[in-house]
């Protein structure tokens, strides 16, 4: 979530916007009798994306984690069902409901390097470890 929000702050600041739209694709495996199923079942869901107010970067996460929470209680509604809901008005050049995605892959990272140099994965903390947090 907090990748997200950098990802909309990036975005609202080249955009100008501080509302819009961004896509992200949904595992759409809530049941356990599909988590063993092979085949595809991802749905992508619309976040929302609301930096009105300018906001400081907690409050953006904040706002973040909310609106994907959200969207995943009601990830079963196909993107189709909502675009017939919303009705927006349709161009064939993009998307009707967004023009963005963020998508998170958890891949293994291969091996970086070159030149003498050497790239090490960043060791992050779990938001257990952060005593008095209040924003995960």
């Amino acid at each position: 979530m907090v990748l997200l929000a950098a990802f909309q702050m990036l975005l609202a600041r080249y955009s100008g916007q501080a509302d819009f739209a961004v896509g992200s694709p949904a595992a759409n495996r809530t049941q356990s009798e599909t988590e063993g199923l092979i085949g595809y079942f991802i749905n992508m869901i619309v976040l929302r994306a609301d930096l009105s107010g300018s906001p400081d970067f907690r409050e953006v996460v904040r706002r973040v984690r909310q609106t994907v929470l959200d969207a995943f209680d009601h990830q079963d509604m196909t993107l189709d069902h909502v675009v017939d809901a919303v009705k927006p008005p349709r161009d064939l050049s993009r998307h009707p409901l967004f023009q963005v995605m963020f998508v998170l892959q958890n891949n293994e990272p291969g091996r970086l390097g070159g030149d003498g140099l050497e790239f090490a994965p960043l060791g992050v903390r779990r938001s257990e470890d952060l005593e008095g947090s209040s924003y995960f």
